[in-house]
């Protein structure tokens, strides 16, 4: 995977946590969102996803490859 498609990746995931209320929510949607760009053509070998007071956390594994995404609410 190039840095540039990590990089687009990275930024669909953080807005897919900011928008979701809840873990399970957010797993659906990134399960979803792998059928659209830009994780079209990607294979996800799995996700993580864990909601705290101040941080949404998701590891995504992509085409075998670690993605780390965290965001601040």
């Amino acid at each position: 995977m190039k840095d540039e498609e990590r990089q687009e990746i990275r930024a669909a995931a953080e807005d897919i946590l900011r928008e979701t209320a809840t873990e399970s929510a957010a797993k659906k949607k990134l399960a979803r969102a792998q059928k659209k760009p830009p994780f079209k053509g990607f294979r996800f070998t799995s996700n993580s996803v864990h909601f705290n007071g101040t941080g949404r956390t998701a590891t995504l594994y992509v085409a075998g490859e670690q993605v780390p995404i965290e965001v601040q609410v």
